[in-house]
């Protein structure tokens, strides 16, 4: 860090406040801690607007409506420009922090990550809100780089990454001085990675939903089976949702077991028992399998 120049620390600065509101999810700050963390994997982290949405919240609570804030969005554009957009507004409401247009970065300069220093600037300005540090109890952080904010909405169209998620090389002369432009995505877990243990349902980005069946194909059957990477398709949140079904069935016939079954043994007579609870125990050790079966194969 030492050879940074003042501009090049100002995400530091960002992060040091970010730590001291305790808003930082153990993952990354452990990261951050230990001199790990690089300037794209944070840039990655805040790129679908869910932690910003949360930030605001941890503010003002309530001051976005949590049903609305898409969780684990996965680059998904249309989920998480929605999400920055939730952030932009509530920066921008005259009920709590009042931000104007120009203190607010342009939704794809984050999303496409042109522009990180404009979404630095915009949390700079954040954290000096008077409702932020009222509330937080900490002070804010000032930013030294005088380019932030200088790049308007045509100029972010033009920065943006092209479509396999790698610099446009007639851009790269230009943007070599700026470590805050045009950041190449951490090829790290998704954001979500960092709150939960699931993360081999959610492991990064996919390129595979757009190509076709035929490609997939080609992809499967090419590649050594101890050599494949796996990479998150629909299926796969299809599959979360399948085992998330499984297991609010198998609770509920555990409550069924627990809290009725067996507190109302000596009251109800084996045929009673026998209409009401069919099968308990048969369902309970079917399903508990099928769980369990599902679980594992998610984790292949």
């Amino acid at each position: 860090m030492s050879n940074q120049t003042n501009s090049n620390n100002d995400w530091i600065e960002c992060i040091k406040w970010l730590n001291n509101l305790n808003s930082l999810p153990l993952g990354l700050k452990q990261k951050f801690l230990t001199n790990q963390l690089q300037l794209n994997e944070f840039a990655s982290f805040l790129r679908d607007g869910e932690f910003l949405c949360n930030l605001v919240n941890q503010i003002v609570p309530g001051c976005i409506d949590s049903t609305l804030i898409n969780k684990r969005a996965q680059m998904s554009q249309v989920l998480c420009l929605n999400n920055i957009r939730l952030f932009l507004s509530a920066c921008k409401s005259a009920r709590y922090f009042s931000m104007s247009d120009s203190d607010l970065f342009d939704e794809h300069m984050l999303y496409d990550l042109v522009d990180l220093a404009c979404v630095i600037r915009t949390l700079s300005i954040l954290s000096k809100n008077q409702l932020t540090i009222k509330s937080a109890n900490t002070n804010g952080f000032d930013i030294t780089n005088s380019s932030s904010g200088t790049l308007s909405k045509s100029d972010s169209s033009s920065r943006r990454l092209s479509s396999n998620g790698s610099l446009d090389t007639n851009q790269l002369a230009h943007t070599n001085d700026d470590i805050y432009y045009n950041i190449v995505p951490a090829e790290v877990e998704g954001p979500e990675s960092y709150y939960t243990d699931e993360s081999f349902l959610f492991n990064g980005l996919s390129d595979q939903q757009e190509k076709t069946d035929n490609q997939v194909y080609q992809t499967i059957v090419s590649t050594p089976i101890n050599n494949v990477h796996h990479q998150p398709l629909k299926r796969d949140f299809v599959m979360k949702e399948i085992l998330n079904t499984e297991k609010n069935f198998l609770d509920g016939l555990n409550i069924l077991m627990n809290d009725f079954l067996i507190p109302l043994g000596n009251v109800l007579n084996e045929q009673d028992k026998k209409i009401i609870f069919t099968n308990m125990n048969g369902l309970i050790e079917l399903h508990t399998n099928l769980y369990n079966d599902i679980y594992n194969a998610c984790k292949v």
